[in-house]
């Protein structure tokens, strides 16, 4: 199987799995382990939804998208929206707007730093040329 193949079955199926992971990690109450501090849990959203945009980013590369930046902030802006709403019918958790604001704020961050690398790697192609 020829690289361009399996990079369009594999990265879709990370972002899928990981989605699901998402969603299992929302369907429960959750403590979070470590030490304590402020910010920690829109920390965490954010860390964890720039890791999602990532890979929506890189699905979005293998297929034929003329926008893999817009592609990967809506999935994971449109994704934590679903998510806090999941939650908000899940004992023990709840909705915050707050949550979903660090969701897209990592998200947006992995695109522009994804976009940055891409044209870093652009450029030193061109350059090598």
């Amino acid at each position: 199987m020829n690289r361009s193949v399996w990079a369009r079955i594999c990265w879709p199926l990370l972002l899928l799995g990981y989605s699901g992971l998402i969603y299992y990690l929302s369907s429960a109450p959750i403590h979070l382990p470590g030490p304590s501090f402020p910010l920690k849990d829109k920390l965490l959203h954010c860390l964890g939804y720039a890791l999602l945009a990532g890979l929506a980013w890189q699905s979005g590369r293998c297929w034929p998208l003329s926008v893999p930046g817009w592609w990967a902030w809506g999935y994971a802006t449109l994704y934590g929206a679903s998510d806090e709403w999941h939650q908000s019918f899940v004992p023990g958790r709840s909705a915050e707007v707050a949550d979903w604001l660090a969701d897209s704020l990592g998200a947006a961050c992995a695109v522009l730093l994804s976009l940055w690398w891409h044209r870093r790697q652009q450029g030193e192609e061109h350059a090598a040329q």
